[in-house]
């Protein structure tokens, strides 16, 4: 099932109601979405799951076996608890079991979402989402590949709103729809993140992610790398990127949104290895925001990646030695491709910044994070990175300073022209460009610099040029 209108406008109708009950924040409302569709999807991997076991004969406990203790007992109603005939010392009928320890159980088949979610409402949804079911699902998170529910809680706790917000998530209909289309829909959710972030963060446009993307070229086998992920952008165009060139005619489909078609492949010509790796040793991911870090992590999750790890990091202040770098499953040798919109108007101070990130004296966040991306490519391998306009987009190097220069002179430059496009910025006050390049060790060295619209006119002209240029063979 696509991602169709009448979808965007239950989505919308959502973030409406949250909106006029109390709830402005977008980035907050994101989350939060984002953990009552984990909540609502589980249920159904987990009988996914347990389907697949008995096909392959293959042993699997479901997340829902045995019992729960309750954190807190009047988080179950009494009408809902389950019957316990040996408890008959404590008055028959209707009670709660016992541990052990004399803490309150029930069965953990009382946390799927359709127990809770569509058996409680008012006051009584409330404390037990917020006592029960948050604390279950972040124990689920954790012994899995990526824990995103580490502190999380719920905030929106205004009875009559969460009644109605998971009332209008159930009627999503989210187990009927492919990958991407729930991916779509949670991006859908994320294009409200507009404000910018403490470091300068913004969302980037994803009509400018998609033709760095396709300029860059990541390949199969290739390792895909953002440093900065915010929402997982640029990773998620990547991998619906790599999944279209590896797509036969019959695979390959075309689907609308925000009024602009896109072609979508099925990657139906990847072998059995080559989706594993995919799967499991393709995307890496920072960021320093655990919110963003979250939101990463479920639309990864919900376009069908869900090992894919995004670590809460701030590159610029810290580093991995090669025995953390082991346990993470970080590749040792560096990355192929490098894609990023790093924070443009950021200030960190001087004695936090690591030695691997320092260019001269400079506190700016877009030099440390160039250097830092230069650094994380293998040789040979290749970056896209929007830069603010006048810093680096100049071949040689705008003056900038000898600690901007610094950063350049590693690289065999080839000069070429960017692309003259007007454009209106995306980020106010700022005239930000996109910049690919490959690092030494290429064939040929290359810098490709171009304006960021947010029109999408301009983007065949510029992949076209980019394509008849003389650059790396990338």
């Amino acid at each position: 099932m696509p991602f169709t209108p009448e979808m965007r406008r239950k989505v919308d109708q959502i973030r409406d109601y949250l909106f006029g009950g109390g709830y402005p924040d977008p980035v907050g409302n994101a989350e939060q979405l984002s953990f009552l569709f984990f909540f609502y999807l589980m249920e159904g991997i987990d009988r996914d799951n347990l389907l697949l076991a008995k096909a392959t004969q293959r042993e699997y406990k479901s997340v829902f076996d045995g019992v729960w203790q309750l954190r807190n007992p009047l988080s179950v109603p009494a009408s809902r608890v389950e019957f316990n005939p040996l408890r008959q010392d404590l008055g028959g009928g209707l009670s709660l079991n016992l541990a052990p320890d004399r803490r309150p159980t029930i069965p953990r088949g009382q946390m799927r979402w359709s127990f809770w979610a569509r058996g409680l409402s008012g006051e009584s949804l409330v404390r037990f989402v917020r006592e029960e079911v948050f604390p279950f699902f972040a124990e689920v998170a954790k012994a899995s590949a990526v824990d995103f529910m580490a502190g999380a809680r719920l905030t929106i706790d205004e009875p009559t709103v969460l009644t109605q917000v998971i009332a209008l998530v159930d009627g999503l209909g989210l187990e009927q729809a492919y990958a991407d289309t729930k991916g779509d829909l949670f991006e859908h959710i994320l294009k409200q993140i507009k404000q910018a972030g403490e470091l300068g963060q913004f969302r980037t446009p994803r009509h400018v992610i998609r033709a760095m993307v396709e300029m860059v070229n990541p390949l199969i086998g290739e390792t895909v790398y953002d440093p900065a992920a915010g929402t997982a952008g640029f990773l998620v165009a990547a991998y619906n990127h790599i999944r279209l060139v590896n797509s036969s005619p019959a695979a390959t489909i075309e689907v609308e949104l925000d009024g602009k078609p896109q072609r979508r492949g099925y990657g139906d010509r990847l072998s059995q290895a080559h989706s594993a790796k995919l799967q499991n040793q393709t995307f890496y991911g920072n960021d320093v925001d655990p919110k963003m870090v979250r939101l990463a992590s479920m639309n990864l999750t919900l376009r069908g990646l869900p090992n894919v790890r995004i670590l809460k990091r701030n590159v610029l202040t810290s580093t991995l030695d090669v025995t953390a770098r082991h346990a993470l499953g970080l590749p040792d040798e560096g990355y192929d491709v490098v894609l990023a919109n790093p924070p443009f108007s950021g200030r960190i101070d001087k004695d936090r910044i690591v030695e691997d990130v320092k260019v001269g004296s400079s506190s700016a966040t877009e030099l440390l994070f160039l250097k830092y991306m230069l650094g994380s490519l293998k040789p040979g391998g290749r970056c896209g990175v929007v830069v603010p306009e006048g810093g680096y987009c100049s071949v040689p190097p705008a003056p900038i300073g000898s600690c901007g220069g610094s950063c350049w002179r590693t690289m065999p430059w080839r000069r070429c022209s960017p692309c003259q496009v007007g454009c209106s910025s995306p980020i106010p006050g700022s005239r930000p460009r996109c910049c690919c390049f490959a690092r030494e060790g290429a064939r040929r060295g290359c810098c490709f610099c171009m304006p960021t619209p947010t029109a999408t006119s301009w983007m065949p002209t510029t992949i076209n040029r980019w394509r008849r240029m003389t650059c790396p063979d990338w």
